[in-house]
This record gives structure tokens, C-alpha cells and sequence, in this order.
């Protein structure tokens, strides 16, 4: 399944890390255990990603992905945004080891989502990036109309040779 043409934007933020949840019985909020399961939405026609970076002199470019791939430099922004505020979502990027890359993210909701990813460092050159949109406490993520929508998993390239690992030490060649 061909994934939605993203564009690359991020901005992050998680939000106040000491934020109050009481979904219990007197909570006063109301229980719905949501429709009736009514089966994969396909992620390209329920709604659109579009990614963009930003470099440090604050300008900002669009990403063409081509297969869910695209090719970035070696960016400290990311901006991801949808088409439609989703429910039950998370949005990560995995480096090369399929490690999360820190970072200091915001979101913002108004008719849809723009996520600002601020990474702690800039992308690695030559390196292989993952950005994926998933579910965060249930099996799939949620449009407006509680419907499930299929992940989304994009791959950043970014330009330039691939560097050292901090701390890597090279490899000696054995004496004959």
C-alpha cells in the first residue's frame, strides 16, 4: 500500500509532563467505547501528511517523497501536519539503529495537526532516518469519525558522506 505523499514540517511539544488523567467513573467525562470496528481505512485516501524541514537560518522546504522516501539535509526541525485531526496518535522518528531521536516536540490542533519535531542535534549525514505515525495506547490510530487509519512510515535520507559514531574506535588490522 502506497503511503500519502508527505511534506516535511515539524515543530514537537508534548505538552505538561504532570497533566491530570481521571477517566474514571466520577469523572464526570463521558465513557464511549467507540463504533463498531468497521475495518482499515486506507491512510492515502482518509487523509494527507505533508513533511517539511526547516534549516537554522529559518528556511523552510517542502519534502517530494517518492516510494515514502525523500531526501533531506542535515535539518534540526521537523514539521510534520495532517489533513484531519487524528485520535489516539503518536509521531516518532527512529534513527539508523531504529533508536527514538530525542527531541523537544510540539503540537498544535486546528482542523488538523501540525507537529513540530525541534531535534537535540542535527540529522546525521548519510544516515537513514524512519519518521513514523502509529498508534499510541490502542491498535490503530483514529480520524474525527473514530475510523481506523493505517500507520504511516516515512524514510528521510540525508544528503552527505556518513560519519564516524562518537566514541567509535577504528578498526585495527591484525599483525601477520
Amino acid at each position: 500500500m502506497a503511503c500519502p505523499s508527505p511534506r516535511t514540517a515539524i515543530e514537537i511539544d508534548a505538552g505538561s509532563a504532570d497533566a491530570a488523567v481521571d477517566a474514571g467513573p466520577d469523572s464526570g467525562l463521558p465513557i464511549d467505547a467507540g463504533p463498531v470496528d468497521a475495518g482499515p481505512v486506507d491512510a492515502s485516501v482518509a487523509f494527507e501528511v505533508r513533511v517539511r524541514t526547516e534549516s537554522d537560518a529559518g528556511v523552510a522546504t517542502e519534502l517530494e517523497f517518492v516510494a515514502s522516501a525523500a531526501t533531506v539535509d542535515p535539518v534540526q526541525v521537523l514539521e510534520v501536519a495532517t489533513s484531519v485531526e487524528l485520535r489516539d496518535y503518536r509521531i516518532r522518528l527512529y534513527d539508523w539503529a531504529d533508536q527514538i531521536v530525542p527531541s523537544d516536540d510540539v503540537a498544535t490542533i486546528d482542523g488538523g495537526i501540525t507537529y513540530r519535531i525541534g531535534l537535540l542535534a542535527p540529522l546525521h549525514t548519510g544516515r537513514t532516518y524512519s519518521l513514523v505515525l502509529d498508534a499510541d495506547l490502542g491498535t490503530t490510530m483514529l480520524d474525527p469519525a473514530g475510523r481506523p487509519l493505517d500507520d504511516v512510515r516515512l524514510t528521510l535520507n540525508v544528503r552527505g558522506e556518513i560519519q564516524a559514531e562518537p566514541g567509535a574506535r577504528p578498526v585495527k588490522k591484525k599483525k601477520k
